[in-house]
C-alpha cells in the first residue's frame, strides 16, 4: 500500500511511503523471517502493522476517512487521518520509549492547531499525558481511540 502525504501540494514533491500488507511477507522476502528484528526494524514493523490495523478499522466501520502522513522539512508524523473537511486526527507510532521531538510537535501544532495528535506506543502499559500535552496510549488503546473517534 502506498501512503501519500496529507497535503495535496506536497504529493507533487514528495514520494509516498510504501507499506507491505503484512510484516511477515516483508521479512520472508528479505529471507529474515527467523531473524530477530533490529531496534530500527522494530519501529518500521510496528508502524507497518499499525497502519494495516488503522485501515481495517476504517474499512470495517465504513469510515469516510483518508490516511496520509505529514512531513515538513525534517519533521514527520506517521498518520494524518482526514475527512472531507480536512484532518481530524494524527497518530505517531513509537516502538521504544523515545517520543516525538518537541520541535516536531510544535511544527505540527502550528500547521494543525485543532487536530489531536496521539502517540501509539508498542511499549507503554498505561495511557499517560506528557508535560507538553501529548497523550501516549498503549497500541491497543490507540486503536480503540480511532475506532471510537
Amino acid at each position: 500500500n502506498f501512503l501519500w502525504p496529507y497535503d495535496r501540494n506536497e504529493r507533487k514533491k514528495a514520494r509516498p511511503k510504501f507499506y507491505f500488507f503484512d510484516c511477515g511477507v516483508l521479512r520472508a522476502l528479505q529471507q529474515r523471517l527467523n531473524d530477530k528484528p533490529t531496534p530500527a526494524e522494530k519501529g518500521f514493523l510496528f508502524e507497518t502493522w499499525f497502519y494495516g490495523e488503522l485501515c481495517k478499522i476504517r474499512d470495517y466501520q465504513s469510515k469516510d476517512h483518508e490516511i496520509g502522513f505529514w512531513r515538513s522539512g525534517n519533521h514527520e508524523v506517521d498518520f494524518v487521518i482526514s475527512s472531507g473537511r480536512g484532518p481530524i486526527l494524527a497518530m505517531e507510532c513509537k516502538s521504544s520509549s523515545q517520543f516525538l521531538t518537541q520541535a516536531t510537535w510544535q511544527a505540527f501544532q502550528k500547521k494543525f492547531p485543532k487536530v489531536p495528535l496521539v502517540i501509539a506506543s508498542a511499549v507503554e502499559k498505561k495511557k499517560r499525558k506528557l508535560n507538553n500535552g501529548l497523550m501516549i496510549y498503549p497500541w491497543k488503546e490507540a486503536l480503540n481511540f480511532y475506532k471510537n473517534f
